[in-house]
């Protein structure tokens, strides 16, 4: 089962993706409504796949590079 990480700031989209998900088989196994809570969760998670917001205020992208250290795969 793909386990999924799902980082955006609108509650709205965060549950609909979500539902699609787990219909679609996955699992989400976690959430976060900014960059920074994302890249914790991601370290912390490791899930198989990160569903990213890049259009978030306060840094939709600024996280990546670090994330791309703390999971290379």
């Amino acid at each position: 089962m793909l386990r999924v990480l799902l980082v955006d700031d609108h509650p709205l989209v965060r549950e609909g993706l979500g539902r699609l998900l787990e219909r679609a088989g996955a699992r989400l196994v976690g959430w976060a409504q900014d960059g920074e809570a994302g890249l914790q969760l991601a370290k912390q998670l490791k899930p198989d796949l990160i569903l990213w917001d890049l259009a978030m205020p306060g840094g939709g992208l600024t996280p990546l590079p670090r994330l791309r250290e703390a999971a290379p795969q």
